[in-house]
């Protein structure tokens, strides 16, 4: 991860960790075993990033995990 990402991931993290151990813990253990199997594909990831965006309230991060999911073929039920 690079760039602003990698420092939203942090943010986003850092931001749980505290308040959410045990979802922190075991949302790392999912989030490298996505990197490193491709356990699902890119859609499925932009709705997770998505439904993350929500839960944070970013509306900008929500605008552009909306495009990027209806990019990778997201329909409007998915969403």
């Amino acid at each position: 991860m690079n760039g602003n990402r990698g420092k939203a991931f942090e943010t986003f993290v850092k931001s749980f960790e505290t308040e959410y151990p045990r979802f922190t813990r075991h949302f790392l253990g999912f989030w490298r075993r996505k990197t490193s199997e491709r356990v699902f594909d890119y859609k499925y990831m932009e709705l997770i990033r998505l439904s993350l965006s929500l839960i944070q309230n970013c509306m900008s991060c929500v605008q552009k995990h909306l495009e990027a999911a209806i990019e990778d073929g997201a329909t409007e039920e998915e969403i």
